[in-house]
């Protein structure tokens, strides 16, 4: 039996390591940043709980909000995601059994890949084009994590999945940044308020979204597990 290689003599150990040297990086120079008076941290901190919460769509909104330019939370949003797709996605494939084992580790993990298993079928339709289409979408259920896991479910080499996900997230990110920031303009010339208004409305709608579908998420589940019930009376 030949035996498999070991975990960073595969594409996906060097794609993990690459990921883990840039979270070092990053850490290392918004520490340097902080240390020379450049507060960066207050703002971006928020980008990533929300883009984990409630997708990029939302970071985005929340870091133009904050005054940054659009070219600085187009850069920060890819560097968020580019971290988390180049060390989750390696131990999803290596390690997804052993890691489910763990309780919070394992949870997320096992959402992640049901999310990316409801999602399956319509970027299997469309292949590459489908699968870039899908993760350019600024929400939760699409983001670059859930993408790639869906490239892998339907077969393609990591390579291709690395390529296209990473090319569609920075489509992504630049587009809706460029897009979001026209819009706090316009909003500008209506009125002081405006532009916090749009943020709370955008960020409002995505969450929206995000709660409807866990909603009826657990309406499926409670519909799958009541004609179980009735059978056993």
């Amino acid at each position: 039996m030949e035996k498999k290689p070991g975990f960073f003599k595969t594409d996906e150990g060097l794609i993990f390591f690459v990921g883990s040297v840039l979270f070092v990086g990053i850490i290392i120079l918004f520490s340097f940043f902080q240390l020379i008076g450049i507060k960066l941290l207050e703002k971006i901190l928020p980008m990533i709980a929300l883009d984990v919460l409630a997708g990029r769509g939302a970071s985005i909104c929340m870091g133009l909000g904050a005054g940054m330019s659009h070219i600085l939370v187009a850069f920060i949003s890819v560097i968020i995601n580019t971290i988390w797709l180049f060390i989750f996605y390696p131990l999803f494939v290596h390690y997804y059994h052993k890691l489910i084992k763990i309780k919070i580790i394992g949870n997320i993990f096992k959402s992640t890949r049901k999310m990316a298993e409801r999602n399956q079928a319509k970027v299997e339709r469309y292949g590459i084009l489908g699968l870039g289409l899908f993760v350019w979408v600024p929400f939760t259920m699409t983001g670059s994590l859930v993408g790639a896991i869906i490239g892998y479910l339907v077969g393609m080499r990591t390579r291709v999945i690395l390529a296209v996900v990473f090319f569609s997230m920075v489509l992504s990110a630049f587009s809706w940044s460029f897009g979001f920031d026209y819009v706090f303009k316009f909003a500008e010339k209506i009125g002081a308020i405006a532009p916090g208004v749009v943020v709370i409305i955008v960020i409002g709608m995505i969450s929206f979204f995000h709660w409807r579908k866990i909603r009826t998420k657990k309406k499926r589940r409670i519909n799958s597990v009541s004609p179980k019930k009735n059978k056993k009376r």
